[in-house]
């Protein structure tokens, strides 16, 4: 039926890296592997529990992540990345800073936010009730601050 269907299309959008190793030890594998390819240092900072978050939340997240660092490979120019994933009680807070050349966010039209995969970071994210800000200052760097709303009734499961 088309419940079995949307779940094998989740499943094939589903990072294997999650199922293999769940969400904390994927976005530190991830990360690892990313500051190999591009030789920018990442410093991974993972506060609360590791226990499994719902999967579309998982997904989410670890999508844009992904998405946060390919952006600064793309366009930071930075040396450093610092992330944050610090999960509380009803809520996830991701923050991914860069020391890189940053913008000025009055400036980001809507153009340049899709160029910078901002509007799917979004996008995402509003679908699970979460938010994206973005602070950026000429040469300052770019910070991304992410947040999804955790419900309460999943905390004990």
């Amino acid at each position: 039926g088309i419940g079995r269907d949307i779940h094998e299309i989740a499943a094939d959008l589903r990072p294997t890296a999650l199922d293999d190793l769940g969400l904390h030890r994927a976005i530190e594998a991830f990360c690892a592997e990313w500051t190999r390819r591009f030789g920018i240092s990442t410093d991974v900072q993972l506060i609360g529990p590791a226990d499994r978050l719902p999967l579309e939340v998982e997904i989410a997240l670890y999508r844009a992540i992904q998405e946060a660092l390919n952006n600064v490979a793309k366009h930071g120019n930075a040396r450093n990345v610092s992330l944050v994933f610090d999960r509380r009680k009803d809520e996830l807070r991701v923050i991914v800073e860069d020391d890189g050349t940053g913008f000025d966010p009055s400036k980001l039209s809507g153009l340049n936010a899709s160029r910078l995969g901002l509007s799917v970071m979004e996008e995402r994210l509003s679908l699970l009730g979460g938010s994206l800000t973005v602070e950026s200052a000429p040469n300052i760097g770019t910070t991304l601050f992410m947040t999804i709303p955790l419900s309460g009734q999943d905390a004990g499961s």
